[in-house]
């Protein structure tokens, strides 16, 4: 059987967009890269040098792939990775064995700009920053920690690894841990002066950290960060986070419910805030009598909820709010805690509010329907600004975090 040959470029350019498009996004969804390459080929040279982007753009280095990059992919394929993910394949003693390999691929790649690493070793971070950071060109790093095995040897060594990105914009952390204790040991000559935060980064994000020296350092460059997600905040963390007065896009949840008190005025200093987003569960109470606290202290702060507490505290005109509903099964959806919402919602701080969004889990304990909800918080929310647009969805996933109130 002959092979099939390349379409000639006078039917190429006549094939509409639309079916190039479709043709990309299935070659892209292949499992074998490299027999996805050649399928594109077979349709159109062109095709195959404009697909190379979309194809491997996101590129897992795994054993055999760094091998393919080494050896069969070329300076073609190395052009085009602009993301490379690293995970729990990869362990110490494969990447010993792969170590020239990376030395001599990694600085081949001049597109490179985001690293991903899902349980790795430090070892391995550390080796593969310093191997594929080059003026500056990362900025965006994300670090997923197994939670157990797998420690920097200290909070220095972690903090070194992280100020070794001199250009980061972007740094996701989850289960970071090393060793001894929570606070970690020193390491290098000046013992006592933390590694500066790059001065470039805005957005950060972190999940189950349980140590407050990650933001005390990280507020360093509170001047420059512009967005925060901090979903499991322990109470001994709270304090810090107005010390990151330049925030623009917050997103908090806490580990444990906060005490009355502690959320006071926690967002005052954050005078430049438009968009919040509440990621723990609000688990709105029966009592109806609650009422709305303000900016002073409270005659009796166990009658403040403590979502009322945190929104009281909010300085700036917020442009964006997002709830996290839990709703409770029994009982009406009239005393749930609307009129208190309703309240905040209409003092000065959410003057300037444009969208006010619910996640709602549980929602069929007490609603029949997706629809029913919605219909249900509009209803609640009945005399809303009509400037505000309101978004009702229904989350598929279980928070780690649940917040009651009772």
């Amino acid at each position: 059987m002959d092979q099939p040959s390349s379409l000639p470029p006078t039917l190429t350019d006549r094939i509409p967009q639309e079916i190039y498009d479709s043709v990309i996004a299935a070659i892209g969804s292949e499992i074998w890269l490299t027999r996805a390459l050649g399928a594109a080929s077979l349709v159109c040279h062109a095709w195959e040098a404009s697909s190379r982007i979309h194809i491997f753009s996101s590129f897992s280095f795994t054993p055999a792939s760094i091998i393919f990059l080494a050896y069969e992919a070329g300076y073609r394929v190395l052009t085009s990775i602009r993301c490379a993910k690293y995970d729990a394949e990869l362990d110490v003693h494969r990447f010993i064995f792969l170590d020239d390999l990376l030395q001599d691929v990694l600085p081949k790649i001049p597109n490179l700009h985001s690293l991903s690493f899902e349980e790795c070793a430090p070892k391995i971070i550390t080796q593969v920053g310093r191997l594929s950071e080059m003026g500056g060109r990362i900025t965006t790093l994300g670090i997923t920690g197994d939670g157990a095995g797998q420690v920097f040897s200290s909070f220095r060594a972690f903090q070194d690894m992280v100020a070794h990105f001199t250009g980061l914009q972007t740094l996701s952390l989850s289960y970071i841990l090393w060793e001894d204790g929570a606070g970690g040991s020193l390491e290098g000559e000046n013992i006592g002066v933390d590694p500066e935060v790059p001065s470039t980064l805005r957005s950060v994000d972190i999940w189950r950290e349980q140590s407050p020296e990650i933001l005390l350092w990280l507020s360093s460059a509170a001047e420059t960060i512009r967005s925060l997600k901090l979903h499991t905040l322990l109470p001994t963390e709270l304090p810090l986070v107005p010390l990151f007065t330049h925030l623009e896009h917050l997103c908090i949840g806490f580990f444990e419910a906060p005490q009355p008190g502690d959320l006071a005025k926690i967002l005052s200093p954050c005078t430049m805030l438009k968009t919040l987003e509440v990621s723990a569960n609000i688990v709105l109470p029966y009592e109806s009598d609650l009422v709305v606290p303000t900016l002073e202290t409270t005659t009796n702060p166990h009658q403040v909820p403590w979502y009322a507490e945190l929104l009281s505290s909010v300085s700036s005109p917020l442009s964006k709010l997002s709830l996290q509903l839990c709703p409770i099964p029994e009982g009406e959806v009239d005393p749930m805690g609307w009129k208190i919402l309703r309240g905040l919602l209409r003092t000065s701080r959410f003057a300037e509010l444009k969208q006010l969004d619910f996640k709602v889990g549980d929602y069929d304990d007490v609603w029949a329907s997706r629809s029913d909800c919605e219909r249900g918080i509009r209803r609640e929310l009945e005399g809303l600004d009509p400037g505000i647009q309101l978004s009702v969805g229904v989350r598929t996933w279980t928070s780690l975090g649940f917040v009651y109130h009772d």
